[in-house]
């Protein structure tokens, strides 16, 4: 992914100054993110991470520091924040919001092993258990409520997505489990220590979302190979998540749906995002996840 914002050496030891994380050392930029420019950040006192927010708003960028903080509290291994000098969780950056977190070591994985599947599924559970902390929003940010934003466009894509729109909200019962969920489980957003998950990256989609939703999005960020899901991977993952924290079966039997919904999600995103407001460059990106959403569709059940 591209880098925005572009930081020079003096941008990054001004902006360190703000902070009590020592002086400067290095610095270079990240690939990955599609909405932040990031750069590791070398210093006297350790590594760390700073993010200019190129496309979240501080109202996005105030939840997502705050459910940190509070994943943070809870033991749960995941960014951890850093303030600023005055005790604040975030600051500006030529007008946009600038966060700084400690790096954590560890490896981006590209794809999960068995171990790593049934670690993931073990961590994600632990996740969902954790009680809803205070201003996390109620919708996912690219989920079915802001499928409109696309409605008035002429293109098959979109015709496609009414009808999963409305296949998707016949399907999904009022009363579907709902917790704290990460919202966009990809191999970019994990850090892996040998055969175990050290850490999920990047919280930006969070909210108080469906159970489902959150396995699903870990399915097809985690279980696919050329735009298929692979049923084996994904048992592993949801018999790890089983492990951790017993699925009633209503709620295991929705998971093929919220896989399906989440790559409907994901490919109304990427359609949106390349297509409509042609911030990136691929234009064809999206087909992938309808692929996949018709791979949830057609397995089912077998998925789990």
């Amino acid at each position: 992914m591209a880098i925005y914002t572009k930081l020079t050496k003096n941008n990054v030891v001004k902006l360190a100054r703000n902070y009590s994380i020592g002086d400067v050392v290095d610095f270079f930029p990240l690939q990955g993110g599609s909405a932040n420019s990031n750069y590791q950040v070398l210093t006297s006192a350790g590594k760390f991470i700073f993010s200019v927010c190129d496309e979240k708003s501080v109202l996005s960028i105030d939840r997502q520091t705050n459910v940190l903080i509070s994943l943070s509290k809870a033991g749960f291994p995941a960014n951890r924040i850093v303030r600023t000098k005055e005790g604040n969780r975030f600051t500006d950056y030529d007008g946009k919001p600038f966060v700084v977190v400690e790096f954590i070591e560890g490896e981006i994985p590209e794809s999960l092993n068995r171990e790593q599947l049934y670690s993931l599924g073990k961590l994600l559970a632990k996740l969902n258990n954790i009680e809803v902390v205070s201003q996390v929003r109620t919708t996912h940010p690219y989920g079915i409520e802001s499928f409109v934003q696309v409605h008035s466009h002429t293109d098959e894509f979109v015709d496609w997505l009414k009808s999963q729109e409305n296949r998707i909200q016949r399907g999904i019962p009022a009363d579907a489990a709902k917790s704290i969920i990460h919202g966009d489980i990809f191999c970019d957003n994990l850090v892996v220590d040998g055969n175990n998950i050290k850490a999920l990256l990047d919280f930006e989609e969070c909210c108080n979302y469906f159970q489902g939703f959150e396995i699903g999005m870990a399915i097809i960020g985690t279980c696919t190979e050329t735009d298929k899901i692979v049923k084996k991977k994904s048992k592993v993952l949801v018999a790890g998540y089983q492990h951790a924290a017993r699925l009633p079966d209503k709620e295991l039997m929705l998971i093929p749906l919220f896989a399906e919904y989440a790559a409907t999600a994901t490919a109304f995103w990427r359609f949106r995002h390349n297509n409509v407001l042609k911030i990136g460059q691929d234009q064809n990106t999206y087909k992938e996840m309808v692929e996949i959403a018709e791979s949830a569709k057609f397995q089912g059940l077998d998925l789990v």
